[in-house]
């Protein structure tokens, strides 16, 4: 009986692995940053930042 070579699955294309990572980042709200997407969260973050420096 012949051995059956075990079949390697190719990796995943770059550009899949970008077009989910923009969708992760920027469109996806996570639980953890209450509804936000990261991307928002880090926008938000920049915002508070800047108003504590002008605060000073």
């Amino acid at each position: 009986m012949p051995q059956r070579a075990s079949v390697c699955q190719p990796a995943p294309c770059p550009c899949l692995i970008a077009a989910w990572r923009d969708d992760y980042n920027h469109h996806r709200p996570h639980t953890s940053l209450d509804g936000l997407t990261p991307w928002e969260y880090h926008q938000r973050s920049k915002e508070d930042q800047t108003m504590n420096k002008t605060n000073l």
